[in-house]
C-alpha cells in the first residue's frame, strides 16, 4: 500500500513538471540516435515534443525545437528527405525565436538542415544552409563543424583511386 501512495504521490510531481520527462525523453533519443536505432530515436523525439508541446512552461518551444531537430536526424537517416527537411525548418524556427540569429543550438540545426539538402543530393542548398550555420555559430567548435561541412560540400565527393 505504501508503495502505491508513492508511485501517485510521483505520478501527480512528474504532471507538474513534464519537461524533466521530456527531456529525459530527448536524451534517450539522442542514445539511441548514435546507437543507429533511427526509428526508436524518431518515436522517442515525438514523445518528448508531445510533453513539451502540452506542456507551458518556459522552456517548452526549445524543448520542441530540440526534439524536432532529434527528429529530424533520424528521419534522415532513414532517407526521408522531405519529412526531414519539415522537422529541421520547424526546429530552425523555434530556435531562432527563442535564441535569435546566434546560438549554437541554432547553427547545429541549421547544420543538421544542410545534412538533409546533401543526402538527398542538392549540393547548392547544402551549402547555403551550411554558410548560414557558420554565422550562426556562437562558439569555435560548432564554426568548425560547419566550416568542415562546407568544405566537403564545395570540394564536392571525394574520388578513390
Amino acid at each position: 500500500r505504501r508503495q502505491r501512495q508513492m508511485c501517485i504521490r510521483d505520478r501527480y510531481r512528474l504532471a507538474g513538471d513534464d519537461s524533466r520527462l521530456a527531456r529525459t525523453l530527448n536524451n534517450i533519443s539522442t542514445v539511441q540516435l548514435e546507437g543507429g536505432r533511427a526509428p526508436e530515436a524518431e518515436a522517442t523525439a515525438r514523445a518528448a515534443r508531445a510533453l513539451f508541446v502540452a506542456g507551458d512552461s518556459k522552456g517548452h518551444i526549445e524543448g520542441a525545437s530540440l526534439s524536432e531537430l532529434l527528429m529530424c536526424g533520424a528521419i534522415r537517416d532513414q532517407g526521408r528527405w522531405e519529412e526531414a527537411e519539415a522537422e529541421c525548418k520547424r526546429a530552425v524556427t523555434g530556435l531562432r525565436e527563442v535564441h535569435g540569429e546566434t546560438d549554437d543550438r541554432l547553427a547545429d540545426a541549421l547544420l543538421e538542415l544542410a545534412r538533409v539538402h546533401r543526402d538527398a543530393g542538392n549540393s547548392t542548398s547544402a551549402i547555403d544552409h551550411a554558410r548560414r550555420s557558420v554565422a550562426a555559430a556562437d562558439s569555435a567548435v560548432q564554426r568548425t563543424n560547419a566550416t568542415a561541412l562546407l568544405e566537403e560540400l564545395q570540394d564536392g565527393p571525394k574520388r578513390v583511386k
